[in-house]
């Protein structure tokens, strides 16, 4: 019984890399780091962030200034704010309706009297075609009401739908270095799959030290695959399980593919054929 139950573990490496594989394709597939406002935020949280924003498009101070924490400033601080030249040109140019979310993160604000306080991060359609990214920092007063603790106005040179691509593995017009990289990839993921199973049903299978040389990859290349370059960023080493990471740290970013060689797998491959090769020249 144990000996069945340490063969199906033997296995379980397999099992995990199959799920990381399926998961990455996933996610660069349907897109990480934007959602739909609708699945992210409540209705009356979109309505009085939306109705902020109108408010401040139009410098009305008195509805501004009802929502506003007192901890952020009197009056004329905030005016100042709305009258500078910069930041009135990004409001004025940003349409009030929260198109793509971003991320929320959870945000103390304790310290200025109010609860369940979170910083909020989406974009804006602009009507010159470009966009606007927003971060409003909300939190609840003793009341239950929102206040503002927090915002910021940002002009993006890109338009939403631009903002969309980058968010997502581009699928068409694919160049030859993408398929260079496709090819290669599958190759990692040949050679390494293939010197594992080799791996377990050989007379090693019970020495620990060839797993950890299957584990070893070496000169992991960077790939921006929307953009179809390859940087000048490498990963000389590393122990993991799945050669293929990918990377994308805003919203901003295209995805960036990080592909590993496979370096223990083929020194156990060889291994085992130069093993092989002298066993039948013995014979």
């Amino acid at each position: 019984m144990k000996e069945k139950l340490l063969s199906y573990i033997k296995f379980l490496p397999l099992g995990f890399l199959t799920f990381s594989i399926a998961f990455t394709i996933y996610i660069i597939l349907n897109g990480y780091l934007i959602k739909e406002p609708e699945n992210k935020l409540d209705s009356s949280e979109i309505v009085f962030l939306e109705t902020f924003i109108k408010n401040v498009k139009s410098k009305d101070i008195n509805q501004i200034y009802k929502v506003l924490n007192s901890n952020i400033g009197d009056k004329n601080s905030i005016l100042k704010v709305l009258n500078e030249k910069e930041f009135y040109d990004t409001v004025n140019n940003a349409i009030p309706k929260v198109t793509l979310f971003l991320k929320d993160e959870n945000y103390n604000l304790e310290s200025v009297g109010l609860k369940e306080g979170k910083s909020l991060q989406f974009l804006l359609e602009n009507k010159n075609g470009e966009s606007t990214y927003c971060s409003i920092t909300i939190g609840k007063n003793n009341n239950g009401k929102l206040e503002i603790a927090g915002f910021e106005f940002t002009n993006i040179k890109l338009s939403i739908s631009e903002i969309i691509l980058k968010d997502k593995l581009k699928t068409e017009n694919l160049t030859s270095s993408n398929y260079l990289i496709i090819g290669y990839i599958l190759f990692t993921f040949i050679i390494w799959t293939a010197a594992y199973i080799t791996l377990i049903y050989s007379k090693y299978s019970s020495e620990k030290k060839y797993y950890f040389l299957i584990f070893l990859f070496v000169f992991g290349i960077t790939y921006d695959w929307n953009s179809s370059e390859l940087l000048e960023q490498y990963q000389f080493i590393s122990m993991t399980l799945n050669p293929l990471s990918v990377k994308k740290t805003n919203f901003l970013e295209n995805w960036k593919l990080i592909i590993s060689f496979p370096l223990g797998a083929i020194i156990f491959l060889a291994k085992i054929l130069i093993t092989t090769k002298l066993n039948n020249e013995k014979n």
